[in-house]
């Protein structure tokens, strides 16, 4: 195995066992987590790049799409061009960012996170990138849950497989996984998962 891809085994395996770990929030908690985030990093783009920060607040408060636009492509530093793709509602622009940007991962995980296209997004899964395909697994948690359970029993990449254990909340899905994968690792993680969710439920 070359150095690249024991990078990323390494890097697939640290997302999924802290997936695996990870509390199962209410829909409330997510929100106001999400609102924390956004608000902090709005607050860091302040300090750091004031100029930019005008252009991007205006920018969303208007729904200029075309100056978003121009940021998540052109933004002088990653940081700068994730706010930007965060805020676009254009699809066909963030499909462009999500399949085709090569300079930074973080912008092409912030597009994938808004992208609908269920085809693009099961591309980018199987043609296996560590944090980019895990993104792509979790907005397909959102978007079409079967389609997550098919590439959790079948993709052939097992580390693909385990990561999309993690987003799966069906426990007779998960107990058929932990049955009858190949892979020890994913039925591990299978078993852990549905572990998490019988503790979840018996705190109601």
């Amino acid at each position: 195995m070359n150095r690249i891809m024991m990078a990323g085994t390494v890097a697939m395996l640290a997302v999924g066992t802290c997936l695996s770990t990870t509390p199962i929030w209410t829909a409330e908690e997510w929100a106001r987590r999400e609102e924390e985030r956004v608000q902090s990093e709005l607050d860091l783009l302040k300090r750091n790049y004031e100029d930019v920060y005008e252009r991007l607040v205006m920018a969303e408060k208007n729904n200029d799409q075309i100056v978003l636009t121009e940021i998540a492509k052109n933004g002088k530093d990653p940081f700068v061009r994730k706010m930007a793709a965060e805020r676009l509602k254009d699809q066909a622009v963030l499909e462009e960012i999500a399949k085709n940007d090569k300079e930074d991962d973080w912008v092409r995980q912030e597009a994938i996170r808004r992208v609908n296209n269920q085809e693009l997004l099961e591309g980018i899964v199987t043609n296996f990138r560590v944090n980019v395909s895990a993104q792509a697994i979790y907005r397909l948690r959102v978007l079409n849950p079967s389609l997550l359970v098919k590439i959790a029993k079948n993709d052939e990449n097992w580390l693909v497989r385990r990561t999309a254990v993690t987003q799966i909340t069906n426990v007779v899905v998960l107990a058929e996984i932990a049955e009858n994968d190949k892979d020890e690792n994913v039925r591990q993680m299978a078993k852990n998962r549905m572990n998490l969710l019988k503790t979840k439920e018996g705190q109601k």
